[in-house]
């Protein structure tokens, strides 16, 4: 029987989620029922399932790297098949020896030159009729004579050594769990990672589609703040190309000439008022949300998947995002200079949206590609 999710999988535990999507979408070609006429099919193809449920999300994968196995599907899943249902079969290897470990039970094996039988009882006893060396197995207990041999003979004893067996294979599983633990310790009985792991509604809200909902309400005000200057900003624009690598000159282009602050044009106008044009109040509006939001959410998700298998995003990128609202809090201050104000509120979280992109999704797939 797999010990684990990882060993259904057949993927180390510290497999990116490129790894564990791909091996999962190898288990389903070969655990399908529709593609498999193993009466077993449904229960292995239902195991796969919920292993890749569990793996493929980094909150899951957290929480079950913590708890081990046998905690967390007891806490954690329900309609998991019986093991005995869903184990891979064996092929006939001496591996299910391992597995099984009931009395009663030996195994048989043939070498050149020798016989090896097994009794009932658990105990095996092997002879060969060759000249040379022999190796004889009875109750655990071996013992062999000099001499060059054409075969050697080799018996095994499941009866006591199958438990210890599989006790070892259980000990080396929950080593290997404790270093996937290690990895995790900063989540130890963490309040928000429990938290997001026990609502399925708050783990399918939390992460990439929240992020690209709360920066397309960002980008939404940005457009409408450049729309409501458009003129201003089509005058900056030319000044910037005509300028071309001329330092002074482009110094010289990044004067406001008629642009206003950003938080003149918008929560500004509203503390001072005036009633501002719809697209400028919309624009407003969405800005400043999309300014309070980012950090927010960028934090959580950068929190809830930094220590997890494969991409570990750096607290730099949240950090990036509170650009626009240094930007705004400046700007109630001081005039904040049009060069800083397109860095804040257009280079930072823009670009750190782009690089964390590329960090998590795209640089995987060359490195996949240039390592395979």
């Amino acid at each position: 029987m797999a010990d684990d999710f990882y060993a259904l999988l057949e993927v180390p535990r510290d497999a990116s989620q490129d790894q564990i999507k791909t091996a999962f979408r190898e288990k389903v070609r070969e655990y399908h029922p529709d593609h498999n006429d193993d009466p077993r099919a449904n229960a292995q193809f239902t195991a796969v399932k919920k292993a890749y449920d569990t793996l493929g999300d980094p909150v899951e994968r957290n929480a079950y790297d913590r708890m081990g196995h046998i905690d967390y599907v007891a806490k954690r899943l329900s309609g998991l098949p019986d093991p005995d249902k869903w184990a891979p079969d064996s092929g006939g290897d001496s591996s299910s020896s391992n597995r099984t470990g009931s009395p009663g039970t030996s195994s048989t094996s043939t070498a050149t030159g020798g016989t090896a039988t097994g009794t009932p009882s658990g105990s095996s006893t092997g002879s060969s009729t060759s000249t040379g060396s022999t190796s004889t197995s009875s109750g655990g207990r071996t013992s062999s004579s000099g001499g060059s041999s054409t075969g050697t003979t080799s018996s095994a004893n499941t009866g006591s050594t199958g438990s210890s067996g599989s006790d070892a294979q259980r000990t080396a599983s929950d080593g290997a769990g404790a270093t996937a633990s290690a990895r995790s310790v900063a989540y130890a009985d963490d309040p928000i990672v429990d938290f997001v792991a026990r609502h399925n509604r708050v783990r399918k809200a939390i992460g990439w589609p929240l992020l690209y909902f709360v920066m397309a309400i960002y980008a939404a005000g940005v457009g409408a703040v450049v729309a409501a200057n458009a003129d201003a900003f089509g005058s900056l624009a030319d000044r910037v190309s005509a300028a071309g690598t001329d330092t002074g000159a482009l110094s010289a282009a990044f004067e406001r000439e008629g642009i206003p602050t950003v938080y003149d044009a918008t929560i500004g106008e509203l503390i001072a008022g005036s009633t501002p044009e719809t697209t400028v109040l919309v624009g407003g509006i969405l800005l400043a949300l999309g300014a309070l939001l980012l950090p927010a959410v960028v934090f959580l998700l950068v929190y809830l998947t930094r220590l997890s298998a494969g991409w570990k995003p750096t607290y730099l990128y949240p950090v990036a995002v509170l650009g626009p609202l240094v930007g705004l809090v400046a700007g109630a201050a001081v005039e904040v200079p049009l060069a800083a104000e397109l860095a804040l509120f257009g280079l930072l979280p823009f670009g750190a949206l782009v690089v964390m992109v590329l960090s998590a999704f795209v640089r995987p797939k060359i490195t996949a590609v240039l390592f395979s």
